[in-house]
């Protein structure tokens, strides 16, 4: 019986106290005869530790077929499956490798920043076994997998492109988003960028504003009456470079970070006042790590 990793399987983030997230997905295959599953061990990598998961469990399909946990100190975890698993000759049996993640707090054990990576333990064969089904013979478990891992936070933002209007550069909108905090937990906004590429403007003045409605109506408190985050910034572009604005959230010069409660939904507007000649164009990105870039004008 071989152990190998599914394309399936990808890099992802969750947040503390989620509950049945797919860190890793693995297929096994019997090579030459019909083999039942009885026991699987997997091995915690080292970028985090055995307090960030509660429990782990193995998931063939929408069922549930075992679970086990990393203790203190360790970072294997042999599982002894609830159900015995048949899987026939030449046929393979694709598994979900599930972890519910403990709370991430002052006073809890989980910790921002780790990547969980769950493999199956190669360094430790005799853990995993299946029984022939042809012989009655144990068979130890071969192969390794390489799964990409999961990033455990606190919370994360989900951004969202809003419409702009179609008189283009002349009402000095430049982009518009929403950030909406991860219902679990609120998240803070400490730095904005974003990057400008385009011809015929010479100096671009731009201020970011935020509100809590879609109509960009209503103003976040904490800030400037008018829902700016930080006085105007001037940018002078360079033709074909990536000219790069920095937003630092602030309050008569103290840097201030901006609090989206969880599940809340804020709304951001991006204008500038600009200097531009005859048939300007300008195209303003957010650029961000997991949704590629959010365009505007």
């Amino acid at each position: 019986l071989v152990v190998s990793t599914n394309p399936a399987s990808r890099w992802d983030i969750a947040v503390g106290g989620s509950v049945n997230n797919v860190v890793a997905i693995i297929d096994l295959h019997a090579m030459y005869e019909s083999m039942m599953l009885e026991q699987i061990s997997f091995k915690l990598a080292p970028t985090a530790y055995a307090g960030d998961i509660n429990r782990v469990g193995i998931w063939d399909g929408a069922t549930k077929i075992g679970e086990g946990y990393f203790f203190v100190n360790t970072l294997t975890s042999t599982i002894v499956l609830d159900s015995y698993l048949y899987i026939l000759e030449n046929g393979m049996k694709t598994l979900a490798v599930r972890c519910d993640f403990a709370d991430i707090g002052i006073a809890d054990p989980g910790r921002t920043g780790h990547i969980v990576k769950i493999d199956y333990d190669d360094t430790h064969p005799e853990n995993s076994y299946a029984v022939s089904l042809t012989t009655g013979n144990r068979a130890f478990l071969s192969g390794a997998t390489d799964s990409q891992g999961v990033l455990l936070v606190r919370s994360f933002p989900f951004i969202t492109q809003e419409p702009l209007s179609s008189v283009g550069l002349a009402d000095g909108r430049l982009i518009a988003f929403s950030m909406q905090a991860h219902h679990m937990a609120p998240i803070g906004l400490g730095k904005v960028s974003f990057a400008f590429l385009g011809t015929g403007v010479s100096d671009i003045g731009v201020t970011l504003y935020a509100y809590t409605d879609p109509s960009f109506t209503q103003p976040v408190t904490g800030f400037a009456p008018d829902g700016a985050l930080a006085p105007e910034q001037v940018i002078t572009p360079t033709l074909g470079a990536n000219n790069l604005a920095e937003i630092f959230p602030q309050v008569e010069g103290v840097l201030k970070t901006l609090e989206i409660p969880a599940g809340t939904e804020y709304y951001f507007l991006l204008r500038g006042s600009l200097l531009t000649e005859a048939n300007a164009v300008l195209t303003t990105f957010l650029p961000t790590e997991e949704v590629g870039q959010v365009v505007g004008t």
